[in-house]
């Protein structure tokens, strides 16, 4: 009985090493990213001085107009495309930055994915109509990532871009580069 679980434990063992070199790169671990080397961003520094999503939504008031009008629609409509059109902070391209926000996976549902919109707030563009296309990111990774908890925020280090990418969820006006994608330390 005791060699019996010797040998349980030991192919037990054998599969968890075999596992490890080949999840960790053969037993080398895989780079670690210095995140103090990364300009750390908030969401409001990603809006251009002058820009505003409220005045868009004043200007377009729609309160007082009937839902499904022609009128509300052509409305909803130029509002939108102010949105998709927001502008961005140049000075950001080719920056090395970090920034933390919540995941809205763009692979097939599923939660292991290799693409993703990082939004300021939990629920954007799936529950709630998308912010401005100024608060979304665009996130590309040289790996799929797995990830348990799409309540949780995330902090994303990469290289960032003022390229614009159009998703069948929504527009986003910047791209980052991923380099390190990891739950938020301080939730």
């Amino acid at each position: 009985m005791v060699a019996n679980f010797i040998t349980i434990l030991s192919k037990r063992g054998l599969i968890v090493i075999l596992t490890g070199l080949l999840l960790g790169g053969c037993g080398q671990d895989a780079p670690k990213v210095e995140w103090s080397q990364f300009q750390s961003l908030t969401w409001p520094a990603l809006i251009p001085n002058g820009f505003s999503a409220r005045d868009i939504t004043r200007r377009y008031d729609i309160s007082g107009l009937a839902g499904g009008s022609e009128q509300r629609q052509h409305q909803v409509e130029r509002m939108r495309s102010e949105w998709i059109n927001a502008p961005v902070v140049e000075a950001f391209d080719g920056k090395k930055v970090t920034l933390t926000g919540f995941i809205v996976p763009l692979d097939d549902g599923a939660l292991k994915f290799g693409e993703f919109l990082l939004v300021p707030f939990a629920g954007a563009c799936i529950h709630v109509p998308p912010p401005p296309s100024n608060q979304i990111i665009y996130v590309k990774l040289s790996e799929r990532l797995y990830v348990e908890d799409l309540d949780q925020p995330y902090r994303v280090a990469g290289i960032m871009r003022t390229l614009s990418n159009n998703t069948d969820l929504a527009s986003s006006g910047y791209t980052l580069e991923a380099l390190a994608v990891e739950v938020d330390p301080r939730y």
